[in-house]
C-alpha cells in the first residue's frame, strides 16, 4: 500500500537513515467523496514499491471508501511485513480513526490519520483540474540496525479507545493493562469516585479521594469522567461517549446492568461496540447476581482447599492475587474481542465470570480438578513440612532462604555449596533414606547452623557459585531496593499534578519497538469530564448545566 525506501548507507553511531519516497494518490474523476473513511477514489499514480523497489505496476482508483484491490501481507524493502486487510493501513490510530472521526478533511493540508507511521500528507504541485493529486511521503527511520515505529505511533495499542465502567480491582486491572500499551482508557466513575479511590495504604498514611496507592497503580494513563448513571441525562451522556469507543468493559452485576442501561443490547443500539461483562458468577445461573471478594473466589474456586496443612484449616494466599489474576484474563478477553471486531468486522458481547477465570487458572487447583476429573482422586493438602533431605525454607542471620535439594544433582549441587564431608557419601543418594524423617532430622543439623552465621544474601551468593537452587525470600524493602530489578525496569516513578512524584511498578513485559510506558499517573476525580463530553459533542453551556444539576462532575 505504501512504498517502502530503501535505506541510506550508515551514519556514525549505528545510525543509518532511510531516504523519504513519495507516492501521488491521484484523484480519478468525478470520484473520491470525502467521507472521512480514507483515500477515497484515490489510486497510485506511478510505480511501486512491492518487494523490490524498481518493480513498476499501475493501480487503479478503488472508489470504494479507501480500500485497496488487494488483501494480503507483503514484505516491504526494509525486511518488515506490511499487513495487507484491505484498507489503507497506518498506525493503529489510523486504522481505528476512520470509523468514528467525520470530517477528517478539513482541507487539502489538513493532516490525514490513515497514512503508515512518520508519513505525511499536503497539497501536491499540478494535478490539473480533472485530477487532484495528494502527496503522501513516507519515512522509515533505523537505529542500530533495527526498524522502528515512526513518531506518533509509538504505542501497541495506540488508537484503541475503550470505555471503563469498571471499579475497585479485577476490571480496573484488566484496562489498565490495556492502557499502559498505549490504549485510550475512558473511565466513567460515579459521583463520589471508584470504591478503589478508598482502599489503602494511603500516601503518608493520609487519606483522600486521590491518595489511594491502590487506585493509582489500578490506573494509570486513564482519562476520568464522573457520571451519574442512575440519571436519564447521565446515561444518555455515557451512550454518546460509548461512539467514541471500540470497547466497553464493565463490572456491574447482571443487574445492576439492567437498571443503569449498560446491558450489552443497550450499548450495542447506541454504538457499535464489543462489550466485556466482567461479573462475578456470569449472566447465567443461580448465582448471578451474588457478591464477591478475593477469599469467596479462592473458597469456591477450589484454591484454598489445597492451601495449608492436612490437620489444619484451609488458607488463602494473602492480598488480592485472585482479582489481579481475573483482570488479566480480561485483558486478553477484550483483545480477543477488539481482534475479531478488527477482523470479522463483528462486535459481540463477552460474558467473563471471575469465578470460571479461577476454575481455568493454571495453578494448584487445576492440577487437583484435573486429577479427580481423569482419575477420581481427591488431591489432598499437605501433612506438614516437605520430608526428606533439605528443602523448604531455612532461617538465616537476618532473614529466610529457600532450598530446593531434595534429590540427585540438586542435592550434590547443595552439599558443594555447605562443604561438609558428613553429607557426602552414597546413603544421601539412596532414596529410601533422602526422604526419611532421619535423614532430615541429620541433614537439618548440620544446615541450620550454617545458614544462620551468614546473612540470606551471602547464602544465596555461596548457592550461585555452587550452581545450587537456594533463593533468598525478599521483603519488599528488598525489591524496591535491589539494583539489577531497577535496571531491568521494574520500577518507575510518576509524576502525580497534586501528589508531585509517586513511586511506581514499572513494565510487566518489555516491547521491542512499541514499548510499554506509562503516559501519565491515574487520573483526578472527575479530571477529564469537561473534555470528553465535548468531545461528545456537548456544548460548553450544556456541561456546565448537567454538572451544576449533579449528572456530570
Amino acid at each position: 500500500m505504501f512504498s517502502c525506501p530503501r535505506s541510506a548507507a550508515p551514519a556514525a553511531g549505528g545510525r543509518s537513515r532511510v531516504a523519504p519516497r513519495d507516492r501521488v494518490f491521484r484523484r480519478a474523476p468525478g470520484r473520491g467523496a470525502r467521507d472521512g473513511r480514507g483515500l477515497a477514489g484515490y489510486g497510485v499514480d506511478g510505480c511501486w514499491g512491492g518487494w523490490d523497489a524498481g518493480w513498476p505496476r499501475k493501480l487503479p482508483a478503488t472508489g470504494d471508501r479507501g480500500r485497496l484491490p488487494w488483501a494480503r501481507n507483503e514484505p516491504r524493502c526494509d525486511g518488515s511485513i506490511v499487513r495487507r486487510g484491505g484498507r489503507i493501513r497506518g498506525c493503529g490510530a489510523a486504522r481505528r480513526s476512520h470509523r468514528r472521526a467525520p470530517g477528517l478533511w478539513s482541507g487539502w493540508d489538513c493532516d490525514y490519520r490513515g497514512i503508515p507511521p512518520g508519513g505525511v500528507v499536503g497539497r501536491a504541485d499540478g494535478g490539473g483540474a480533472a485530477a487532484t493529486s495528494l502527496t503522501v511521503r513516507t519515512v522509515s527511520r533505523r537505529v542500530a540496525g533495527e526498524t522502528l515505529i515512526g513518531a506518533g505511533c509509538l504505542d501497541a495499542l495506540e488508537g484503541l479507545t475503550v470505555l471503563d465502567l469498571t471499579s475497585q480491582i479485577a476490571g480496573p486491572y484488566a484496562t489498565k493493562l490495556l492502557a499502559d500499551m498505549g490504549a485510550r482508557v475512558i473511565k466513567v466513575e460515579k459521583p463520589g469516585g471508584d470504591a478503589a479511590r478508598s482502599l489503602g495504604p494511603a500516601l503518608h498514611d493520609q487519606p483522600g479521594t486521590e491518595r489511594s496507592a491502590t487506585y493509582q497503580f489500578l490506573n494509570t494513563n486513564k482519562e476520568s469522567v464522573v457520571l451519574d448513571l442512575k440519571n436519564e441525562a447521565g446515561r444518555e451522556a455515557l451512550y454518546r461517549i460509548a461512539r467514541l469507543a471500540d470497547m466497553v468493559v464493565q463490572s456491574f452485576s447482571p443487574a445492576q446492568e439492567e437498571r443503569l442501561g449498560t446491558t450489552y443490547e443497550a450499548l450495542r443500539a447506541r454504538a457499535d461496540v464489543s462489550v466485556l461483562s466482567m461479573t462475578n458468577f456470569g449472566h447465567t445461573g443461580p448465582y448471578r447476581d451474588y457478591k464477591l471478594s478475593d477469599t469467596v473466589v479462592f473458597a469456591m474456586g477450589g484454591e484454598m482447599f489445597s492451601h495449608g496443612l492436612l490437620d489444619r484449616e484451609p488458607l488463602k494466599l494473602g492480598g488480592t492475587a485472585a482479582l489481579l489474576q481475573c483482570g488479566a484474563m480480561g485483558a486478553v478477553a477484550a483483545m480477543g474481542a477488539v481482534h475479531a471486531k478488527e477482523v470479522h468486522g463483528v462486535s459481540q458481547h463477552v460474558d467473563l465470570a471471575l469465578f470460571d477465570t479461577q476454575i481455568n487458572s493454571i495453578d494448584r487447583r487445576s492440577a487437583a480438578i484435573l486429577a479427580y476429573r481423569f482419575s477420581g482422586r481427591l488431591q489432598e493438602r499437605a501433612a506438614g513440612p516437605s520430608a526428606g533431605v533439605a528443602g523448604g525454607i531455612y532461617p538465616t542471620a537476618d532473614g529466610y532462604v529457600e532450598v530446593t535439594a531434595t534429590s540427585g544433582s540438586y542435592w550434590l549441587r547443595f552439599v558443594e555449596m555447605i562443604d561438609d564431608d558428613a553429607l557426602r557419601g552414597p546413603k544421601w543418594l539412596d532414596p529410601a533414606f533422602a526422604m526419611s524423617p532421619a535423614a532430615k532430622e541429620e541433614a537439618d543439623a548440620i544446615v541450620y547452623p550454617w545458614m544462620l552465621t551468614r546473612t540470606k544474601l551471602e547464602v544465596w551468593a555461596e548457592a550461585r557459585r555452587a550452581h545450587a537452587m537456594v533463593a533468598p525470600v525478599l521483603t519488599a524493602m528488598d525489591l524496591a531496593n535491589d539494583p539489577v530489578f531497577r535496571e531491568r525496569g521494574l520500577w518507575t516513578e510518576v509524576h502525580h499534578k497534586i501528589l508531585g512524584t509517586l513511586p511506581m511498578f514499572g513494565r510487566p513485559y518489555v516491547f521491542e519497538k512499541t514499548p510499554w510506558r506509562i503516559r501519565q499517573a491515574a487520573p483526578m476525580l472527575g479530571e477529564h469530564t469537561d473534555g470528553v463530553l465535548a468531545e461528545a459533542g456537548y456544548p460548553a453551556a450544556e456541561i456546565s448545566r448537567m454538572k451544576s444539576q449533579g449528572v456530570a462532575g
